[in-house]
């Protein structure tokens, strides 16, 4: 069934000629550039909603946009890959000072 109206929707963009309508192709669903936002299905709205938030020039960066879980995230994310490189550096370290046996 996606596939007679994705047909359907291509012949009629074929048979716009000087129109010039632009189509977003996604999931197997076309979407027209002047659709209406509420024809749209849910998971486009709550993308489109999420884009614009990210998308606002407030001055905060990208990685912080979210708010508190974030900046949790974030600084766990930092946390951990010190803790790792550290804990690198002592197995080279312990590998390296082995006693012979």
């Amino acid at each position: 069934m996606n596939h007679l109206r994705t047909i359907g929707l291509l012949s009629r963009q074929a048979n716009l000629g000087s129109r010039n309508r632009r189509y977003f192709h996604s999931k197997g669903i076309l979407f027209k550039e002047n659709e209406l936002f509420e024809e749209k299905p849910d998971f486009v709205k709550k993308l489109k909603l999420k884009q614009a938030k990210m998308q606002k020039d407030d001055g905060v960066p990208v990685f912080l946009k979210n708010g508190l879980r974030s900046k949790i995230l974030y600084n766990f994310t930092l946390i951990m890959t010190i803790i790792s490189t550290c804990y690198s550096f002592k197995i080279l370290y312990d590998l390296d000072h082995m006693d012979k046996e």
